[in-house]
């Protein structure tokens, strides 16, 4: 009898092993790479900040002033004329990947002295100037490591009861890669 029992612990112990044995046989190994690029920063750099030149303040009536991004300036009917200096349109050196295609938005407006910025026209590169206040352009072209010129175009509305002196409102232009 006893032999009959270490027979059996004997062939339940071999099946044990051999049942390990077709497990670590049936395993394998994969190994995953993982496959990532990497783009060059976006910078901005504020060549020129937009330049009204000289208003007439307090016409008695809210006034509006268009800048286009070549710098001309449109007055709404009730606005008065340039009075003196050059208008100049706001210019941004955006640099960056040239793989990698771009959005621009204008955004966060802040008043000064009660004068609001209302809209902003933004020209990228070579592409048509296009309105680019809270809502975001999609330029055709990427930027370039020596940098792609953004032209700021802001329209300003200056109320009734402006007085003299120097405004200075902001907005933010954002630029991130699409």
């Amino acid at each position: 009898m006893k032999r009959f029992n270490k027979i059996i612990v004997v062939s339940a112990l071999s099946t044990s092993l051999l049942a390990i044995s077709a497990y670590a046989s049936n395993t394998t190994t994969d190994t995953l790479t993982g496959d990532t690029g990497f783009i060059a920063p976006l910078s901005l750099a504020t060549t020129t900040s937009p330049v009204f030149g000289k208003l007439v303040a307090g016409l008695g009536s809210t006034s509006s002033y268009a800048m286009a991004t070549n710098g001309i300036i449109t007055p709404s009917s009730s606005g008065a004329p340039l009075l003196s200096g050059t208008p100049v349109a706001g210019s941004v050196l955006v640099k960056g990947s040239a793989n990698q295609l771009v959005t621009v938005k204008a955004q966060n407006a802040v008043a000064s002295g009660g004068v609001t910025i209302t809209d902003v026209q933004c020209k990228y590169g070579a592409s048509a100037p296009a309105n680019c206040f809270s809502t975001a352009i999609n330029p055709t072209s990427a930027p370039t490591s020596a940098g792609t010129t953004l032209l700021i175009g802001p329209t300003i509305n200056v109320p009734a009861s402006q007085a003299e002196g120097a405004i200075t409102p902001t907005v933010d232009i954002v630029v991130a890669y699409q």
